[in-house]
């Protein structure tokens, strides 16, 4: 049997349904499916076969709508830029929460029961489970959707997402936590079941995790490649970023995409780039070596012994990286810097294609002042002044090297 497991992590939640998305289109089909807190509401729907509803829920969701706060007030909350303009209307929601002892979950409650379809989850073939935290009982309460009471999955799926900032509501006597402050990553919770292989997505939100032998599964681990940002950040435009980010890390696991910002398929042929970068060494390079103090080098010296070495230290690719990486990792650098489109699979040759035709190329791409020799022959140096370092060779790359990418 094959099991998925949902971190919890509030609004980074968006990343589980984005991964979730590519992971269909790859044919993979769960025998069960267990979360804690947001995952264990984006379980639910998973498990229920309503994966396109919750993409577009993500898509959708209005923190206004859930929070009764103005998007602009909240996100000034969330990256704590609150101007003098919300601050009336933000005490006026915290006077509202203090009040009302936390912030109001029925509109919460009204989206989920919009969405959760209980019948449907319950005559799925799929094993459904979560996690939460009885604070009556102080101890744990694991639950399976056989044991959930009829017509209250919604109720319990939101006590394991309950925050201390929201109202505390007893659910049949009990007063229900965030299943996060026992278990974020409830991987035994399918053990029990006896699931072995197991699809694990992380969202690194804090949490305990509990322990578990490793080598008791078979385990494909989805990790985000970059951080995930405030828990709290429901702001649409976030969550569909990390639906994207999601969908494409999980592309680059599957299918071993290079990149760290960018996905590109491999060529995995280093003699292919021992002659793109030969080729880029039959241009006139002497500009590029006064430039970086390296006066009077012959070409393919200068190329092989210096900047290549160069490039790889100030990309932190290090002694092991082949030609593909260094190449691979300066195409993104200069990508980023042109803020051509990141979530696509690129092919090596289109990507630099796209780079090198780019209207703003050679405005972006300008030479900078020379500077010396110190910053080659300097690990250290070059890593503290990398944008620089980029800058100055991938001038040259864009107007040295002008020639058609039949090669690539």
């Amino acid at each position: 049997m094959k099991g998925l497991v949902l971190e919890g992590g509030g609004a980074r939640g968006a990343y589980q349904i984005g991964a979730y998305k590519a992971l269909e289109e790859e044919g993979y089909v769960f025998d069960g499916v267990c979360g804690t807190s947001i995952g264990a509401l984006n379980g639910a729907l998973i498990a229920q076969g309503d994966a396109e509803k919750a993409y577009k829920l993500w898509e959708n969701l209005d923190p206004a709508e859930l929070f009764g706060v103005t998007p602009k007030t909240w996100n000034a909350v969330i990256k704590k830029k609150i101007s003098t303009q919300e601050l009336p209307e933000l005490f006026k929601a915290l006077h509202g929460i203090v009040r009302e002892k936390g912030i109001d979950t029925k509109k919460i409650k009204k989206l989920l029961h919009e969405v959760v379809d209980e019948k449907a989850l319950r005559s799925s073939t799929v094993d459904f489970g979560f996690i939460t935290f009885s604070l009556s009982d102080r101890k744990a309460l694991e639950y399976f959707k056989e044991d959930v009471p009829e017509g209250k999955m919604v109720d319990y799926i939101v006590g394991s997402a309950n925050l201390p900032i929201f109202q505390m509501e007893k659910i049949d006597g009990k007063i229900l936590l965030d299943g996060g402050v026992y278990d974020n990553l409830p991987v035994k919770l399918l053990q029990k079941k006896g699931y072995k292989d197991l699809v694990i997505i992380r969202t690194f939100a804090a949490g305990i995790k509990k322990k578990f032998e490793r080598k008791s599964f078979n385990i494909l681990w989805i990790e985000p490649s970059e951080d995930l940002g405030n828990i709290l950040n429901f702001d649409p435009e976030n969550s569909k970023f990390m639906l994207k980010l999601g969908y494409f890390d999980v592309q680059r696991l599957i299918h071993s995409l290079k990149g760290t910002k960018y996905y590109i398929k491999p060529k995995n042929d280093d003699t292919f780039y021992l002659n793109f970068f030969k080729q880029f060494g039959e241009q006139d390079l002497e500009p590029l070596a006064n430039k970086i103090g390296l006066k009077g080098i012959p070409p393919f010296r200068l190329i092989f012994e210096h900047i290549l070495p160069l490039l790889s230290e100030t990309l932190g690719l290090g002694q092991q990286s082949s030609y593909e990486d260094i190449a691979l990792g300066v195409a993104e650098w200069m990508a980023q810097a042109l803020s051509i489109e990141r979530f696509k699979i690129y092919e090596a040759d289109e990507l630099f294609d796209t780079i090198r035709k780019h209207p703003k190329a050679q405005k972006i791409f300008h030479a900078p002042k020379t500077f010396p020799a110190l910053f080659i022959k300097n690990e250290l140096i070059a890593k503290m002044y990398k944008d620089l370092v980029l800058q100055t060779l991938s001038h040259f790359m864009v107007h040295a090297y002008q020639k058609p990418s039949d090669h690539l």
